[in-house]
């Protein structure tokens, strides 16, 4: 089995005013590769102080593979960064009256089952306080009962509806609003709701919304059906690689 690990895009601001101890670029690249010695960091790191980068640099691996390193040019799927991004969205749609945040998720979804339909609201699904399990794509070792469901989301195989159809069966953990439980979950089902308020894909309406608004162009919500040897070589696009003790 491969080594398994997160790969991470690292953007922070860093200060370090010793005049005694070595310099700063040094110092980072010290304690950069004891990180990547210890196997504790793969990815990109990039430091910036008072608005002028300092320092950048990639490490470790993009895709085992095809034996391909990460460079300062590789693209990184965003992962649970994308709750951020939800959230953000379903709070321009309330803003524009499109989306009550006291509204229930039998509101927005016909389908979904009434008994817990009408108990959910959105600002439940934003706080993580609406009771839905955890994550329906987790593997068994996370205490799923569905590993080939699990698998066929990961790859992409079903789609967010169709996801949703499947996490509006599962039973809820405690009473909406008594309790909290991170959910990634609750946020497909936000995804979900911003489908059909929208009328268009999630992806499509982030893009439009989002993306282009801030004009970024590095980061990737999902790469598009394309090969292997496509993300890696054409797409600068690392392979997500998990430990297992984190729950995205």
């Amino acid at each position: 089995m491969r080594t398994s690990f997160y790969c991470l895009f690292l953007l922070c601001c860093y200060t370090y005013n010793n005049p005694k101890a070595q310099s700063k670029t040094e110092h980072i690249e010290k304690l950069m590769k004891q990180y990547v010695a210890n196997d504790q960091f793969n990815g990109i790191i990039l430091v910036a102080e008072k608005g002028k980068v300092i320092y950048q640099k990639a490490f470790g691996v993009a895709d085992y593979e095809w034996n391909i390193k990460n460079t300062v040019n590789s693209k990184f799927e965003i992962a649970s960064i994308t709750k951020t991004i939800t959230a953000l969205m379903i709070m321009q749609l309330a803003e524009r009256g499109k989306i009550n945040l006291n509204g229930h998720i039998a509101d927005y979804l016909k389908d979904w089952p009434a008994e817990t339909g009408s108990k959910i609201t959105i600002t439940h699904l934003l706080t993580h306080s609406s009771g839905l399990q955890t994550d329906i794509a987790d593997f068994p070792s996370n205490g799923n009962n569905f590993p080939d469901i699990a698998a066929k989301i990961n790859e992409d195989f079903l789609s967010i509806a169709e996801q949703v159809n499947l996490i509006a069966k599962r039973s809820l953990l405690f009473e909406p609003g008594t309790n909290f439980n991170y959910s990634s979950d609750g946020y497909t089902v936000l995804g979900r709701i911003i489908e059909v308020v929208c009328n268009k894909t999630y992806e499509e309406v982030i893009k439009t919304i989002i993306l282009l608004l801030i004009k970024e162009r590095s980061a990737m919500l999902k790469p598009t059906l394309v090969t292997k040897e496509e993300d890696s070589l054409a797409l600068h696009l690392p392979v997500a690689y998990f430990q297992q003790q984190v729950i995205c």
